[in-house]
């Protein structure tokens, strides 16, 4: 876990400093005179948004080693499945109640319950009939505008469609 942790965590710190340092610049091209913005704000940023605002794609970084790090206590779980069923349905909660206080949670359900399922299903995915089927249905989810659903996977809030169709259409995917 060291060396996800060397992979993961080195980037996002390294980069984050120079988002902090851009932000900065904005801020102070803008007039900013405030200690707090450039001190205190990304600091809050990244507790909040996972990400700080110089360079918000870092999001990503800091939930995958969240949810290798959950991940890897999970699996050794004798109802290892149910608990990852337990994380989308938490997310899918966190999106319907529109629970975005803390961006990281839901993506972080999510991921985990993503991650979980692409280990569980490795082995079935060259199962030629489970291909076919995994296909069909993902070329139908892209190609039918009714049942695509886009769901904004840092804050986990579905903008268009069905949150369950996105997860059945990931699923898809990832076979």
């Amino acid at each position: 876990m060291f060396l996800e942790g060397k992979k993961l965590l080195y980037p996002y710190v390294k980069y984050s400093l120079y988002g902090i340092i851009v932000w900065s610049v904005i801020l102070f091209f803008y007039g900013e005179i405030s200690w707090v913005k450039y001190i205190l704000s990304p600091f809050y940023q990244i507790l909040k948004e996972g990400a700080v605002m110089g360079n918000l794609p870092l999001w990503f970084l800091a939930s995958l080693f969240v949810a290798k790090l959950m991940y890897n206590t999970i699996c050794s779980q004798k109802y290892y499945l149910t608990l990852l069923f337990l994380c989308i349905i938490a997310a899918y909660i966190l999106d319907v109640t529109n629970c975005n206080y803390i961006v990281w949670f839901g993506n972080i359900l999510s991921g985990l319950f993503f991650l979980g399922m692409g280990h569980l299903l490795k082995d079935v995915q060259y199962k030629k009939i489970v291909f076919i089927i995994s296909m069909l249905f993902y070329v139908a989810y892209l190609s039918i505008p009714s049942l695509f659903s886009n769901v904004d996977m840092r804050a986990n809030h579905c903008n268009h469609g069905y949150y369950l169709l996105y997860v059945l259409g990931s699923l898809s995917g990832i076979l």
